[in-house]
């Protein structure tokens, strides 16, 4: 009971926290078992108390219940605080209505800018290309008219090179001819100084033709005589060749043009007919 008291704590009987249902199982069970004795007890004889010792003290024992696993806490959700509905602002419709009004007159503005931007690039776009394709076709008309001009030279280089092939062989027909005129000249020159030392053979005839080639040099000297064509009498193509080696040289063939020379009297033909030779 004095344990009891010290757990009391003073100021009244209150029994220790989990430990009451405990206690007063004991204090039924010790009150049970002690009226079973008394009832069994014989009537006759006396109850007699035994004493109790002292050295035995009885104390009560703290008896711990089983630690339980502590339940899980559930996890709280925060709490969102709804925020209180804000007043809406009386709205002002004639101004609300000019904002609009603004509004779109900046959009219109806008989108008239922009296309007047996208006008300026267009016409500035083709007014490059306009005067891209007047380059072109200026320069088209520069290469056709250079064109032009280099084909009109070379007709005029060409007529004039016709003209001057023309005139150099129309100049060189004339002086063909006059050199011509010329040899032909020398060439009966040198048959008159031949005729002189020609001797007629009784055997020639009228109507024969002796023909000889005579080598010259630009001095006039006879360097060979040969027959080329026979007149058909050996007696006179031997009379022919006499008197050309007689002659032995034509002094007058310095007097005329190197090329007179070369082209008519380096190998000089000569005919010879016996009517021709008679004086």
């Amino acid at each position: 009971m004095k344990s009891l008291s010290r757990l009391s704590g003073g100021g009244g009987f209150r029994l220790p926290n989990g430990y009451g249902l405990p206690i007063i199982l004991a204090l039924v069970l010790h009150l049970a078992a002690a009226s079973a004795l008394l009832v069994a007890w014989p009537a006759s004889e006396p109850l007699k108390m035994k004493p109790v010792p002292t050295h035995v003290k009885a104390s009560l024992v703290e008896i711990k219940p089983k630690s339980k696993p502590a339940p899980k806490k559930k996890a709280v959700k925060p709490q969102v605080k709804k925020k209180a509905p804000t007043k809406k602002p009386k709205v002002d419709k004639q101004a609300e209505q000019k904002k609009k009004e603004i509004a779109l007159k900046r959009k219109r503005e806008a989108e008239a800018k922009k296309k007047a931007e996208a006008e300026r690039k267009a016409k500035k776009k083709k007014e490059a290309e306009r005067k891209a394709r007047e380059k072109k076709a200026a320069e088209l008309r520069r290469q056709q008219e250079l064109q032009k001009q280099k084909q009109q030279q070379e007709r005029e280089q060409e007529l004039a090179a016709l003209l001057e092939s023309e005139a150099a062989f129309e100049q060189e027909q004339q002086q063909a001819a006059s050199d011509f005129e010329v040899a032909m000249s020398y060439a009966d020159l040198i048959r008159e100084q031949v005729i002189p030392h020609w001797s007629r053979p009784p055997s020639a005839r009228n109507g024969m033709v002796s023909v000889l080639q005579i080598s010259l040099v630009p001095t006039g000297e006879v360097v060979d005589v040969n027959v080329i064509k026979s007149s058909g009498d050996k007696g006179f193509d031997q009379s022919t060749l006499r008197a050309v080696r007689r002659a032995g040289r034509f002094p007058e063939l310095q007097q005329i043009e190197p090329r007179v020379f070369e082209k008519y009297f380096r190998k000089l033909r000569i005919e010879f007919k016996p009517e021709d030779l008679i004086r």
